[in-house]
């Protein structure tokens, strides 16, 4: 059986940063083959963060971060060289978020902490029987959509 991977990678994003009041996630729109979603906010210091952090192209699906206008956000920043500048643009895209505890600069890199907090969603996508459902830990599913970086590593745990 075969699915759709740019499907569940939008499922993870929108039971991930979904959760978030300040975002506002859209369906996935295609066009000539390349699927986008749109992720749109009013906070630009948020959604500066989020263009910065989140892999912008992963298992066919583009993410778009725009104004709730749907107008683009001007000011992407280079990728953090080091765990510190991580940390803070990540304490700014999770800002307010429920499943974020904190984030902390540990020996090897960085550490983003969440609440113990299962998602579950339907896979979706091609040939799948119905109700098979993606189950992960949340801090899980944020490692899928959270860019990974050569120079530092990232570490994902759960609070206790």
């Amino acid at each position: 059986m075969s699915y759709a991977p740019w499907y569940l990678q939008a499922n993870k994003l929108k039971y991930t940063f979904g959760a978030d009041s300040d975002l506002v996630l859209g369906e996935v729109e295609e066009t000539n083959g390349e699927h986008t979603i749109h992720i749109r906010t009013n906070n630009g210091e948020k959604a500066i963060a989020l263009q910065t952090i989140l892999a912008q192209s992963h298992n066919g699906l583009r993410v778009a971060v725009t104004h709730l206008d749907g107008s683009p956000y001007i000011g992407l920043l280079p990728p953090p060289r080091t765990a510190a500048e991580f940390l803070t643009l990540a304490g700014r895209a999770l800002q307010g978020h429920p499943y974020f505890v904190q984030g902390q600069e540990i020996h090897s890199g960085a550490g983003l902490i969440f609440s113990k907090t299962i998602v579950q969603f339907p896979y979706g996508g091609l040939g799948r029987p119905p109700f098979t459902f993606f189950n992960a830990i949340v801090a899980d599913a944020f490692k899928d959509v959270i860019s990974q970086y050569s120079d530092f590593a990232i570490a994902y745990a759960t609070s206790p």
